[in-house]
C-alpha cells in the first residue's frame, strides 16, 4: 500500500517523466524496439511482482523505446520499467490490460482513466494492491511550435522477483 501511496504523489509527475524520456519525437536514453508490444509488457510486469488472470492476450504490433530505472521509496528499493509508445495507443493499451487483469477496482486503490491535473494528458493506474506491482498507462499530447505529438506511456513500478 506503502508504494500505492507514494506513486499517487507522484502520479502527476507524469508528464514531466514523459518529457525528460522523450525529446520532441526522439527518445534518449533508452533502448528502441519493436514487434509485439503485449508480451513484453506483459515480462516487465510480471518480472517485477504482477500477477495477470489470464495468457491468451491479442498480440499489438508497435514500436517503443524502454527504459528500466531504480528508484527508492522510503527505505525499499523498486524498479520502474518505462516504455514509451510514439502515438496514441491508449485505447489499444488498455483493453489487453483489461484483458491480463481484469477491471481497474478503485476498492484495491487502482484509479479508472482521469486527466493528469495541469497537463495535456490522461491516466489509468492499477494498485499493486489489486496486481502485485504498481501499472499505470497514460497518454501525454504536447505541441511544440504548433506540431502536436502524443506519446502513450507504460510505467511498471514493483521489486524484481528472486
Amino acid at each position: 500500500m506503502k508504494i500505492l501511496m507514494n506513486y499517487h504523489k507522484t502520479a502527476a509527475l507524469v508528464p514531466a517523466l514523459l518529457l525528460t524520456f522523450a525529446g520532441c519525437s526522439r527518445y534518449s536514453g533508452g533502448t528502441r524496439m519493436s514487434g509485439d508490444l503485449v508480451p513484453f509488457v506483459m515480462k516487465c510486469a510480471t518480472d517485477l511482482g504482477a500477477h495477470p488472470q489470464t495468457n491468451g492476450l491479442p498480440a499489438m504490433q508497435a514500436q517503443w523505446t524502454f527504459k528500466s530505472v531504480p528508484i527508492k521509496m522510503g527505505a525499499t528499493e523498486h524498479v520502474q520499467d518505462l516504455i514509451a509508445i510514439q502515438g496514441n495507443h491508449l485505447d489499444e493499451v488498455q483493453a489487453f490490460l483489461k484483458r491480463a487483469f481484469g477491471e481497474i477496482n478503485p476498492a484495491l486503490g487502482s484509479r479508472p482513466l482521469s486527466p493528469v491535473k495541469g497537463a495535456d494528458s490522461v491516466q489509468a493506474i492499477y494498485s499493486q494492491k489489486q496486481i502485485g506491482a504498481t501499472l499505470s498507462c497514460s497518454t501525454l499530447t504536447i505541441r511544440p511550435l504548433g506540431v502536436t505529438t502524443t506519446t502513450t506511456l507504460i510505467q511498471i513500478i514493483g521489486s524484481p522477483r528472486p
